[in-house]
């Protein structure tokens, strides 16, 4: 045994060390998750990420030993992945009761110096719960008509903090109408710069019938992307609001029932050629 990295220590298995973070709480030892109905895990280690690639495959090797040694698990019913905080390993089991049975022996397995703590994965493992919660009608004025696609116009919306619902019927070539579900629609941003891929270019042709013309020799690989760079407009059309209604100070008669529905539709007046809709555009509604 040696000192390793920030008080780590480091164990030599098969002249490479790897590292471990100290610890005995399952918030300071290297952690486990499994996933995919019980039957695939995860562990790492919660503070510090392993220093060198090889270092992590070599302490998954090692980890991989010590659930066989303690859990009588095969080697060939399981798989040790390599992945990120706060989890640095995801562990695969062939069987749903060889998962559960390394998960029940969580805190009782050491390898590396450190006691290994397991937890079934989970899709929130790695992030926290959030939601997009106000439906709106929005229009999306400048967007090329080849643009009008699901997977553009949901690019469109991320820029935004938003996800497209369904595209709507559109009138004319000009405003493309859509549903969408937004985080925040009164910080959307009024005008994107939209880049759509530019046309590939046409076969080189030499511009007269002489024989000796020959066409420019092709690059080894492309310089650039081309690109059409369009502003995009974006309407707010209406926006359906099921937050908390402001109630401070109305007496007890006025306030809604707990289990009303507190839906609200806002509208707004919007107008083509014009960005805040303030006022009416040269081309009418948008």
């Amino acid at each position: 045994m040696g000192g390793g990295v920030d008080g780590s220590e480091t164990e030599s298995c098969g002249g490479v060390p790897f590292v471990w973070s100290r610890g005995s709480s399952p918030v300071g030892s290297s952690r486990a998750a499994i996933a995919v109905a019980g039957s695939v895990a995860s562990v790492g280690v919660s503070k510090e990420s392993v220093a060198l690639c090889s270092r992590a495959v070599i302490a998954g090797e090692a980890l991989a030993a010590a659930m066989e040694s303690h859990c009588a698990i095969r080697p060939a019913a399981m798989k040790v992945e390599v992945t990120s905080p706060p989890f640095h390993f995801f562990v695969r089991f062939d069987s749903l009761e060889d998962c559960t049975r390394v998960v029940l022996t969580s805190e009782q397995v050491r390898c590396g110096g450190s006691r290994i703590s397991f937890q079934r994965w989970s899709s929130l493992s790695r992030g926290r719960p959030s939601k997009l919660e106000y439906k709106t009608t929005l229009s999306l004025e400048g967007l090329p008509e080849e643009a009008w696609d699901p997977d553009t116009v949901n690019l469109v919306l991320a820029g935004v903090d938003g996800e497209l619902i369904d595209m709507l019927l559109a009138t004319n070539k000009r405003v493309l109408p859509c549903t969408a579900w937004l985080r925040n629609p009164s910080a959307i941003l009024k005008v994107l710069t939209i880049s759509v891929p530019a046309p590939p270019l046409q076969p080189w042709t030499p511009d007269s019938d002489d024989e000796n013309a020959h066409s420019p020799p092709c690059p080894n690989s492309p310089i650039d992307r081309g690109t059409i760079d369009f502003p995009v407009t974006i309407h707010v059309k209406d926006v359906i609001d099921r937050g908390q209604l402001l109630t401070k100070g109305l007496p007890d008669e006025l306030l809604p029932d707990e289990d009303a529905d507190l839906s609200r539709k806002h509208t707004f007046t919007t107008w083509r050629g014009k960005i805040d809709g303030t006022e009416p555009g040269p081309y009418g509604n948008a």
